[in-house]
């Protein structure tokens, strides 16, 4: 390049010896990476990640409009305005700002295990609360700067407090505008993703069941005009949780409490007295069962109560039944739900592997089911030969064939071959010892399955009873399927 030159109020370098080979050559790799994502994108499956493979190609571009060195280029036009000429740069770099945006949505997808809903939202949650409230607070800021001598105010006075606002109210709108973000980018999904956002606030946890309670607690204690009182809530068929206004009871005590006697009075009944207390009855809406006690510690108002008062106890007592039902209707759903987690987790991860046309998705199945350290076992136990090893679902493992290769395409061997291979991985550094205990799992596997040694005399030799021998060894066989499984997917990464 050479010396700097002034044209139009844009400064620019010129072109050296060297540029138009170097443009030429830019070109070339530019088309190449466009030609690879293009291709790529016909190897897609699915609709969907067609589509996104084509923004990708889109936003290539990119990358290219952004690093190419444009000021080596001739300069601006001396009878066009200089105006102009910010206007196309500030263009230029909104377009590649646009485009990187769509490189970053198009690769997000890509082996992710939340759903696409969930990237998306974060995606633009990211862009609202981030590049773009910055963007605003710098137009604020040279705003503010612009105006400060139009209004005589003192350097950075208008334009720090433009600043401020911008941030503030760049928040608030995003807040402002959740719902209809949601609903452009949920679109058919948007009914239910509503419910389960709903859904979320609206969960009981323990800590808000429990201060709901203390409150109604509270309310009653005031309303019976007693010194103190206690909650206990029916769990398993037993009294307990310690939920107390102005009173402290043991375990001992609440223990204790009239639980039989209070089940099988009249469900009218709403007092019970014993030992000083006043002990109300929880019950459902069917008003049989029992969910827990409240107990008034010498209340001055004593039954009959007044209807008013009566009426508005019952009040406290429904919300403190429904509060409990609640809680344990939400609990009966997350002790269904919970054991769903991993099974949507590994859904989630399969459509995204096949979502853009992997055919490692088989064999990453394979590798990761739970029966993988039974399958490893049986294999080991017929090492030299028996149906757990010629009829044994690793066979079907891609280091496998790839192993089974150099045994003219013999899987048994291939497998015999991997599993030697992977417990050699186990071997620790540095010489052999039969006693040392980051010895140990290598030694049993290498004793006992490829030498082919008793157990008693591998124990022996280990220093080992025979009872540890066996926690060893299935502790050697988990990590043993772990090699094998990471040995798997390095046999679908590599070439």
């Amino acid at each position: 390049m050479r010396s700097g030159v002034r044209s139009a109020g844009a400064y620019h370098l010129q072109p050296g010896p060297l540029f138009y080979p170097f443009a030429a050559l830019f070109l070339f790799v530019a088309l190449g990476g466009l030609r690879e994502t293009l291709y790529a994108r016909e190897r897609c499956h699915t609709r969907t990640a067609r589509r996104r493979m084509a923004y990708l190609s889109i936003g290539f571009v990119a990358p290219a409009m952004g690093v190419f060195p444009y000021l080596l280029l001739a300069g601006w036009p001396s009878d066009v305005s200089s105006g102009v000429l910010h206007i196309v740069l500030i263009a230029g770099n909104i377009a590649v700002g646009a485009m990187l945006v769509l490189v970053a949505y198009s690769v997000a997808f890509i082996n992710t295990l939340a759903p696409d809903r969930v990237i998306k939202h974060r995606l633009v949650r990211y862009l609202l609360r981030g590049p773009v409230t910055a963007i605003l607070a710098l137009v604020a800021f040279g705003m503010g700067l612009t105006l400060e001598p139009v209004f005589g105010l003192g350097q950075y006075t208008l334009s720090l407090v433009a600043l401020a606002i911008a941030v503030i109210l760049s928040q608030l709108a995003v807040e402002l505008f959740k719902p209809v973000i949601d609903l452009v980018l949920y679109r058919d999904g948007a009914p239910e993703v509503t419910q389960v956002q709903e859904l979320s606030q609206r969960l009981l946890t323990t800590a808000d069941v429990k201060q709901f309670l203390e409150n109604v607690l509270a309310a009653v204690c005031e309303l019976m005009r007693s010194n103190g009182g206690f909650l206990a809530i029916l769990e398993e068929g037993q009294l307990r949780w310690d939920i107390w206004c102005d009173l402290e009871m043991s375990p001992d005590e609440v223990a204790k409490l009239p639980f039989a006697q209070v089940s099988m009075t009249d469900e009218q009944d709403l007092f019970l007295r014993w030992d000083g207390f006043w002990i109300i009855p929880l019950r459902g809406k069917r008003g049989t069962d029992l969910l827990g006690l409240i107990g008034l510690s010498e209340p001055e108002a004593s039954p009959p109560l007044p209807p008013a008062q009566r009426e508005r106890m019952e009040q406290f007592l429904r919300q403190a039944s429904a509060a409990l039902e609640d809680r344990q209707l939400q609990q009966a759903v997350f002790d269904t739900f919970i054991p769903l987690l991993p099974e949507l987790q590994d859904i989630q991860r399969r459509g995204g592997m096949l979502r853009y046309g992997s055919d490692s998705a088989v064999g990453f199945t394979l590798a990761e089911s739970p029966e993988m350290p039974q399958w490893v076992h049986d294999a080991l136990a017929h090492y030299w030969g028996g149906p757990r090893l010629t009829e044994n679902p690793l066979l079907k493992l891609r280091v496998v064939h790839r192993a089974a290769a150099e045994h003219d395409g013999n899987v048994v061997k291939g497998l015999r071959t991997v599993l030697a291979d992977a417990i050699e991985r186990l071997r620790p550094d540095g010489e052999r010892k039969l006693t040392a205990p980051e010895w140990l799992l290598y030694n049993i596997l290498e004793m006992k399955y490829l030498r082919g040694q008793k157990v008693r005399q591998v124990a022996l030799r280990l220093a080992v009873s025979e009872s540890d021998l066996y926690r060893k060894q299935r502790i050697a066989i988990e990590n043993l399927a772990n090699i094998l499984v990471e040995m798997e997917k390095d046999a679908y990464t590599s070439p």
